[in-house]
């Protein structure tokens, strides 16, 4: 249990710097399918403390980049759309370090737009007071994402 308190005079609220994006990219927008699993399965997250959050998982989506296959976990968010954590490697640059996160819209008949001009930084990105869950090893993808939010540690 927990209490969050706001205070927008906060100093550090007034000077909050801008969020930044990548220019849109549609060479980073993909037709995937989702293919769900007969059970929810338990996936191993790791999170902000250092240790790993046992969460659910609904089912996977799969897509095409190059000639490689990749596929992400996805968690149904509110009964009907999809979060995904990943990581690729701008985070070691130009994006969050331990990954962003990304919501699709409901599957039509098992196909998924997966439009990663629209990835966002964790809410730790941005405070030390959020809790958050990165993307584990396996979703990890090999080839950089030059879409969706960047970040640049705020001072």
């Amino acid at each position: 249990m927990g209490i969050r308190m706001w205070d927008n005079l906060r100093a550090e609220r007034q000077g909050f710097p801008l969020r930044e994006w990548y220019e849109i990219n549609e060479s980073f927008i993909f037709q995937a399918e989702y293919r769900p699993y007969d059970q929810p399965r338990v996936s191993f997250f790791p999170d902000l403390t250092g240790e790993k959050t046992e969460l659910l998982v609904d089912g996977a989506i799969s897509f095409s980049h190059g000639a490689r296959e990749y596929s992400l976990d996805v968690t149904r968010e509110d009964g009907q759309s999809f979060f995904i954590r990943f990581w690729d490697p701008t985070s070691e640059s130009n994006s969050y370090p331990t990954g962003r996160y990304l919501i699709t819209d409901p599957p039509e008949n098992g196909k998924v737009v997966l439009d990663f001009n629209f990835g966002y930084n964790p809410p730790c990105a941005f405070t030390d007071f959020a809790t958050c869950v990165f993307a584990p090893e396996q979703y990890r993808l090999d080839f950089s994402i030059l879409a969706g939010e960047t970040y640049k540690k705020i001072k």
